[in-house]
């Protein structure tokens, strides 16, 4: 029996699974997929994230994956209507926020965690049942040759926004009324951007609302349309001759809240399990766009 089974190896599972082993537990990881995820989803890591990196030693790896956006600004229209200067060094010791290509820094988490001899780690294991009792929890997977089962005496959920565990140990939602799909784009540089450009911007403009942040672009459909504007050759965004668009999908955004407090021997960690199902359905596939 392990101390700890953690469901769902993204990078709250990692550093979960490295931290608990470094605290002398057991640890069993275990993962639906089999491979690590090769695309962005986190853009921005805060300060008290990169003290984490610090501590335990993949900072200096991760660093020339990141990127400091000097300025937050909120704007309509290109008129700026607040700009915010993001501190080059916050409470942590570190900027304030940070843009950051998270593939880099999963790699460099995933070979600590395979380092430590503590963790047992188990990818193409979809959790599909859990079963809590008074000592112990066990957890039920099925890969290709089957079911099996795995105990331990506590369970953490790091199952992203389609949260299995979240569910399973009876962790109820509640909406606090916004709902609503985004569309998602990341891009590639093809030259440096324009000096005129924001880095981090925005955008309030009721009839869609969006944010661009480098070379990620989210965006809101237009009220009563269900479809998206291309804003890729507005005044305040990159150009199509600025980019290269690599992947665009669709994903929900949705206000709410659920409790982080244990479950009997269930608990839930990181943002996107507290989040309502579905919000983080990101396809890879081409999004409609309205041209205009």
């Amino acid at each position: 029996m392990y101390d700890v089974i953690v469901a769902g190896y993204g990078p709250t599972g990692m550093m979960a699974a490295l931290l608990l082993a470094r605290a002398g537990h057991t640890v069993c990881v275990l993962e639906r997929y089999t491979t690590l995820y090769n695309l962005p989803r986190v853009g921005i890591v805060h300060d008290d994230i990169q003290r984490m990196f610090q501590e335990v030693g993949c900072m200096e790896a991760v660093q020339p994956a990141m990127f400091f956006l000097p300025r937050y600004e909120l704007a309509n229209q290109g008129r700026v209507l607040m700009s915010t200067e993001v501190a080059p060094m916050a409470t942590h010791g570190w900027p304030e926020f940070i843009s950051v290509y998270q593939p880099a820094f999963e790699a460099e988490l995933d070979a600590l965690v395979r380092a430590e001899a503590t963790v047992t780690l188990l990818q193409g294991e979809t959790v599909v049942g859990v079963s809590q009792h008074a000592d112990k929890v066990t957890v039920t997977t099925e890969d290709a040759s089957g079911r099996r089962e795995f105990e331990g005496r506590y369970l953490i959920g790091a199952d992203g926004g389609n949260s299995f565990v979240r569910q399973a140990v009876g962790i109820e939602y509640e909406s606090l009324g916004f709902d609503q799909e985004w569309l998602v784009i990341d891009a590639r540089a093809r030259r440096p951007q324009r000096p005129e450009l924001p880095y981090l911007r925005q955008f309030c403009e009721p009839a869609q609302p969006g944010i661009e942040t480098g070379h990620r672009l989210r965006t809101g459909p237009q009220p009563g349309v269900g479809e998206f504007k291309d804003r890729s050759d507005a005044h305040d965004s990159e150009s199509r001759n600025d980019i290269r668009w690599s992947r665009s999908g669709r994903q929900r955004s949705a206000s709410g809240r659920e409790s982080f407090r244990p479950r009997g021997r269930g608990a839930l960690s990181g943002r996107d399990p507290a989040h309502k199902p579905g919000i983080k359905s990101y396809a890879q596939v081409p999004a409609p766009i309205i041209n205009h």
